[in-house]
């Protein structure tokens, strides 16, 4: 562009090409030489009746002129011709991947779509199926990938059977790798997802020279591959189940000549890519990479099924490593992509849940204690904490300095008060009485006692429509606050005291010295499922889709409540905590970790991450028998046997304040 300004004074013979010199026109060559002429024009003056330009540079003028308009002619015939040839032959693929315009023509348009064959692979009988149905594409694509485009498709008819090709054909599938018509039907899982109406994705490469019919097939058929190891995974009852998605090479063959393409369903929610071909670990799900090691394992060391990505756990697009790099496409880096994985890859809990060899975590056995990705599996319905408790935070709590008072004192219980609850506006005390004594909270007046334990009350904890309590005597009463406190069920099957109660939107949980951990069901009262311990049981804590228990045992036991909680998954922990030296009394949950209270009089505070200990809290000369989070003011309150309570400060995980001989008794 810049020779082209400065060769004003060339001669017409020498000048730029056609499309340079209409480029050049349009940026106003021909205005610049009239201004450079009228600056000359000004300092010598006017010739009179003379042309007010000099004939060398009119004639100039003239001929580039001429030449852009003959220019802008060319280019508006070419353009034209494009548009013909267009219109003549549908664009298969792009030439770039980088143009806008791209769009995946049909042929017709017929509102019925246009014929597609549809190729199924079953791994387990290394056959392919072949289909038929009709298929509209849309013309635009709606997602660009590194190497492919994606069209939003919608099946028209329903699905039909047809014959394999001919081995004259000599296309790939070979016939051999094909299934006859007649075996079709009732092996197919394309006769239950693509059904009229049905929503999928069509997948295209963008360079011909990639997209040889055997890639298409090879794309598929390491799918669905992939499909089956899903299948052997969920075999295992891992805490959250995986599946790939279908796919199917499809043959758009009313084009000319035919389009090849992949297709699988329509995936909605947020995609997200879990790990990597070479061996990235893109975020803190323990499931996609616990899935990974386990096709390795379960391979014998043959492969691994990496480039976990979807929604949720619906995954697409998978990639296989094999030992020796031969198939499954490009993406297939062998002994180096195995090793990039085994290099980054820790050991997580639902590794050691499926029993999976450990890696990278020394001598890692099943429910010990690994540091990994994310160990707890996939927390849901937990609020984003506003703090992260242990982090060191500069920033004490503003209540540090202050002193806890009596405000108020209850003195109508004659005997030791062992559990306390707020219930829509009113404080509920039981203890060594059999009785649940209930106070109004602005007058401080007992206002109603309710009785039917036979024994101590233990426990209560209740939702927004009942009310619940165990007692020494091995029964959970339920009570009805919209009929005046009524007892309307008795639950009994413990045969020991029950320490612990906690609920949530489908069951109540129950612990009790008789080691176990009884489920029920909050709308039927009746019985689901227990749970064991090896001695009694002190408390319960439920935080998202997992309960925690502590005992006798001085262990910390982890259950997955994402399963149906009668199966054997369920009843056997996901992990257990070791570390304290005392019962377990007290579990609650503050800034995304768990705290225990101790008969070793001790507070500990466990990582949700990797299950580890994060900082041991001293200062009780006695055990600890009961947690208060305040997460709102970062901090919690711990009761003792040593007559005190005590504030600590939930980002420094330091005591910040003592209250001595806070009960007389």
């Amino acid at each position: 562009m810049s020779s082209s300004h400065n060769s004003s004074s060339s001669s017409p013979s020498s000048s730029p090409s056609p499309s340079t010199l209409k480029l050049d026109s349009s940026n106003g060559i021909n205005n610049n030489l009239k201004r450079s002429y009228g600056r000359e024009r000004a300092q010598t003056g006017p010739s009179g009746g003379a042309s007010p330009f000099p004939s060398n540079l009119t004639k100039l003028d003239t001929k580039l002129s001429v030449v852009g308009e003959k220019a802008l002619v060319f280019e508006k015939k070419a353009e034209e011709e494009r548009k013909e040839k267009a219109k003549e032959k549908p664009i298969l693929s792009p030439v770039s991947r980088n143009n806008p315009d791209f769009a995946f023509q049909s042929p017709s348009k017929s509102s019925s779509g246009e014929t597609a064959i549809l190729w199924e692979y079953d791994p387990v009988a290394n056959k392919w199926i072949k289909l038929a149905c009709t298929l509209s594409v849309d013309a635009k694509y709606f997602a660009e990938g590194a190497l492919r485009l994606a069209f939003n498709a919608e099946v028209t008819s329903s699905l039909s059977v047809t014959s394999p090709h001919t081995s004259e054909n000599k296309l790939y599938p070979p016939l051999d790798l094909c299934v006859s018509s007649s075996s079709v039907v009732p092996k197919c899982e394309a006769k239950q997802h693509v059904t009229s109406g049905s929503k999928f994705v069509v997948k295209i490469y963008k360079k011909d020279k990639q997209s040889t019919r055997e890639l298409y097939f090879e794309d598929v058929k390491m799918q669905m591959i992939c499909r089956d190891w899903g299948i052997k995974f969920n075999y295992k009852q891992p805490p959250k189940r995986v599946e790939f998605l279908m796919a199917w090479v499809i043959e758009l063959t009313d084009r000319d000549p035919p389009v090849l393409c992949n297709m699988e369903p329509l995936l909605v929610g947020e995609f997200k890519k879990n790990n990597s071909n070479y061996g990235a670990v893109l975020n803190t799900r323990s499931t996609p990479q616990s899935f990974s090691h386990f096709t390795y394992e379960q391979s014998s060391q043959e492969f691994i099924i990496v480039d976990i990505q979807g929604v949720d756990d619906h995954y697409t697009d998978p990639q296989i490593h094999t030992a020796d790099g031969k198939g499954y496409g490009l993406g297939n880096l062998g002994k180096n992509g195995i090793q990039q994985f085994l290099a980054t890859h820790k050991c997580n809990a639902v590794c050691a849940l499926i029993g999976l060899t450990p890696m990278n975590v020394g001598s890692l056995k099943k429910k010990s204690l690994p540091r990994g990705t994310m160990i707890m599996p996939d927390l849901s319905g937990l609020p984003e904490a506003e703090f992260q408790t242990g982090s060191q935070g500069d920033n004490i709590s503003p209540y540090a300095k202050k002193e806890l008072k009596v405000s108020q004192s209850l003195p109508s219980a004659r005997e030791m008060v062992s559990c306390v609850c707020f219930f829509q506006g009113n404080i509920l005390c039981a203890g060594g009485e059999s009785a649940i004594r209930i106070y109004d909270s602005k007058g401080w007046r007992c206002t109603d006692s309710l009785t039917g334990h036979k024994k101590s009350v233990l426990s209560v904890c209740c939702t927004e429509k009942y009310l619940f309590s165990g007692a020494a005597d091995g029964t959970i009463k339920v009570w009805d606050p919209s009929r005046d406190f009524r007892c309307i069920h008795t639950m009994t099957g413990h045969k020991s005291e029950i320490s612990a109660l906690v609920v949530n939107d489908k069951y109540l949980f129950s612990a009790s010295h008789d080691k176990t951990i009884k489920v029920w069901d909050i709308i039927t009262f009746e019985e689901v499922t227990t749970l064991a311990h090896t001695k009694s049981i002190k408390c319960l804590c439920i935080v998202g889709d997992y309960l925690f228990s502590g005992g006798n045992d001085m262990l910390i036991y982890i259950w997955n409540l994402n399963t149906p909680l009668e199966s054997a998954i369920t009843q056997t922990p996901v992990f257990t905590m070791e570390g304290h030296e005392g019962m377990v009394r007290s579990l609650v949950y503050a800034g995304n970790c768990l705290l225990s209270g101790s008969k070793d009089n001790t507070v500990k505070c466990w990582s949700l991450s990797d299950f580890t200990c994060i900082r041991t809290m001293q200062g009780h000369s006695d055990e600890v028998v009961s947690l208060l989070p305040d997460p709102r003011h970062r901090l919690l309150y711990s009761g003792s046997e040593d007559n005190t309570i005590k504030v600590w400060d939930l980002l420094s995980l330091d005591s910040i304040h003592t209250v001595k001989k806070a009960h007389p008794g």
